[in-house]
């Protein structure tokens, strides 16, 4: 009777997935607030509108960038947030901004304190004129830069000025028109990422006309071109660290309140990017005896190259790991899902071997989530069609996993390479970020303002497959966040960076509200 032990525990764990699938059914969901009143929504559209009517685009080059359409979007902030320039210092750098709002403790310590709160300084970089650009670089840290719960250690709220071009082909409205239609602001930067200027700003704003003073110093950092991977950002969190701040927390970018965030999702969701996959650029060559097409050799540089690829795609080198960002993102999700997704997110300690077989195979998105991705964007070979190259290549953009860095990425390309005798080269490197703890209580606290401000979400977190500022300012904070507080459709998300970009004026508000509890919150 022995050989029936194996069938009969399966069974019975199987039964047990399965009623835990049945139970961890999530309770309804509670409803929406109150959309914010009539005046804010009206001002969130004109704000808004406005800022999007100014072309901040940054380009892959660089030579094209015109700082002159910045300096007018900057006009644009001043002249709409009059309480957050007369109280905040602020500083312009090649274009970026950065904010500092004192805590309420500044006064009572500028008495013995030997450095002053805020100095004027004169800058050889760019200014708009339009405004006294203040300086808070000699305000002296009052936190225990070693402790992770110091309460008065300041928080940064941080965002990007510039947009990705847009041409007017195809658009219902003209991309920079900030057109107001259905509810919603259209145009390029509507929702990346000019809403989230707007929220951060506009709750300030609000909290400044209600005569609230922080108890930590609060900063935000808006950069000029986090769309180009450039150096707005790098040198913001340089200065940062060269100032010794160290902040109890960052807030970028990166996740939003979605519309079906998975399939068959019963509510919409507050997805918090913990952590953001690394990006690598390889130049993989092959080289060879070139010759004309008409008596071509076996095993030219292209042949090599076609065969590297196909393995490549047919059976990706890299290790799959269900990490612990991504365990936490399945457990949060499971109980809003349909039954099939409910029991495989909620038994993980018996499916994660099935998920990790299965889930790369039907959705990429599940394949990027899992681990290190690799595909192939441009190839160069010979300049005529009958002429065989004596070298070829092609261009591997690999965004590397959490659990597989840089190295350990290449080092699984190694014998592919190898066997087909080719040759790479690093063009771009960014190792994958640092994972925020989602068991710290900062976590916590900033899910509970989540939970109050969005009563009818859930909330998970879940790694970034793309790049954002965020990455930049790990060196002065242990608990970066990528969240914009906005909730966002399928088709809207969709739209960024393509055609009609847009968002409805009452998220964007809502976003407002949110800042301003997160900021009463922790501060």
């Amino acid at each position: 009777m022995w050989w029936l032990v194996v069938p009969i525990a399966f069974i019975i764990l199987l039964g047990f997935a399965i009623i835990r699938a049945i139970i961890i059914k999530a309770d309804p969901p509670q409803p929406r607030l109150e959309a914010p009143s009539g005046k804010e929504l009206e001002r969130a559209g004109i704000v808004l509108s406005e800022m999007v009517q100014k072309p901040t685009i940054s380009h892959v080059d660089g030579h094209e960038d015109d700082l002159a359409p910045f300096f007018e979007f900057q006009d644009v902030l001043t002249r709409h947030f009059p309480l957050l320039h007369h109280h905040l210092s602020k500083e312009v750098i090649d274009g970026s901004l950065i904010y500092c709002w004192q805590n309420s403790n500044r006064g009572r310590e500028s008495s013995t304190d030997t450095a002053t709160p805020a100095t004027k300084m004169k800058f050889n970089n760019h200014s708009s004129g339009s405004d006294e650009h203040l300086v808070a670089d000699k305000i002296k840290p009052t936190f225990d830069r070693k402790s992770k719960q110091d309460t008065k250690k300041p928080i940064l709220l941080i965002a990007h000025q510039d947009v990705v071009p847009a041409t007017a082909e195809g658009w219902r409205f003209p991309p920079f028109s900030g057109t107001l239609s259905e509810g919603s602001v259209w145009g390029r930067g509507a929702l990346d990422c000019k809403s989230m200027i707007y929220a951060i700003l506009e709750g300030i704003e609000q909290l400044l006309s209600e005569n609230f003073t922080p108890s930590c110093d609060i900063w935000l950092a808006f950069s000029t071109n986090e769309e180009t991977s450039g150096a707005g950002a790098p040198t913001i969190s340089r200065i940062f660290e060269e100032r010794g701040l160290y902040f109890r927390l960052v807030l970028d970018e990166g996740g939003a309140v979605l519309e079906d965030a998975l399939p068959g999702m019963d509510r919409p969701f507050a997805m918090i990017g913990v952590a953001e996959k690394g990006y690598l650029d390889l130049k993989i060559t092959a080289q060879g005896s070139g010759g004309h097409s008409s008596t071509p050799p076996d095993n030219t540089p292209l042949a090599r190259l076609a065969r590297f690829i196909t393995a490549i795609e047919r059976k990706p080198p890299f290790k799959k790991v269900l990490s612990r960002e991504t365990r936490a993102m399945m457990r949060a999700t499971a109980p809003s899902l349909p039954f099939l997704l409910r029991f495989l997110f909620g038994n993980l300690w018996l499916t994660a071997p099935l998920i990790k077989f299965a889930l790369p195979r039907v959705s990429t998105f599940g394949r990027a989530m899992l681990a290190t991705t690799c595909t192939f964007t441009m190839a160069e070979g010979s300049e005529a069609s009958n002429v065989i190259p004596n070298e070829a290549s092609v261009i591997a953009n690999l965004r590397p996993a959490t659990h597989q860095g840089v190295d350990a990425s290449l080092a699984a390309l190694h014998p592919l390479l190898k066997k087909n005798e080719l040759s790479a080269d690093f063009l771009i490197a960014q190792e994958p970020s640092p994972v925020s703890d989602i068991t710290d209580p900062r976590y916590q606290d900033f899910v509970a303002v989540i939970k109050d401000c969005f009563p009818d979400c859930g909330v998970s977190p879940y790694l970034v497959m793309g790049g954002t500022d965020a990455r930049n300012y790990t060196n002065v904070s242990d608990m970066v966040l990528r969240f914009q507080p906005i909730r966002m459709t399928q088709e809207e998300l969709g739209a960024m960076h393509g055609i009609d970009e847009r968002i409805s004026v009452q998220s964007v508000a809502e976003g407002a509200v949110f800042i301003k509890q997160l900021i009463k919150k922790l501060c």
